[in-house]
């Protein structure tokens, strides 16, 4: 479903992803693809109302969590390693958060400045998602 909210931090976030890929680089080189596809699925699906853009989106970012998972295993030190999976701890949370907050009727008619109570855990989700590819790709090793 079309959410311009969501619209808009997909489309942030993809702001932020380009400027970290031209800046620092990415290594190992297939993240350019992957995480182009994340990007572009993200942003489809948050601003299409369709199901074969949500699956697409669900899929893709599910696979780029365990990608996630493996760089920071194989890359990151033990303290940047907890770091990481912190914050995809929040990214799984956040999405799952916001599915049980979407069942909640009653929080359809609260809004907080053309925001529903729902957007607040996925935009969660969409940040601290940005913010572990910052530590995976600045972090010596990878960068």
């Amino acid at each position: 479903m079309a959410n311009p909210v969501l619209a808009k931090s997909a489309l942030f976030i993809t702001f932020a992803h380009i400027m970290l890929m031209m800046f620092h680089g990415l290594r190992p080189q297939f993240l350019y693809p992957f995480w182009s596809l994340c990007l572009f699925t993200s942003v489809l699906n948050h601003s299409v109302t369709s199901e074969i853009a949500k699956w697409a989106d669900r899929i893709v970012i599910s696979v780029g969590v365990v990608v996630d998972i493996w760089l920071a295993l194989v890359f990151l030190d033990n303290k940047t390693k907890a770091l990481s999976f912190m914050c995809l701890w929040i990214v799984v949370a956040g999405y799952f958060s916001a599915k049980m907050l979407i069942s909640q009727k009653w929080l359809k008619e609260h809004d907080m400045c053309g925001m529903s109570v729902q957007d607040l855990p996925h935009l969660a989700a969409h940040m601290f998602g940005t913010l572990n590819h910052f530590i995976l790709v600045i972090r010596p090793g990878i960068s």
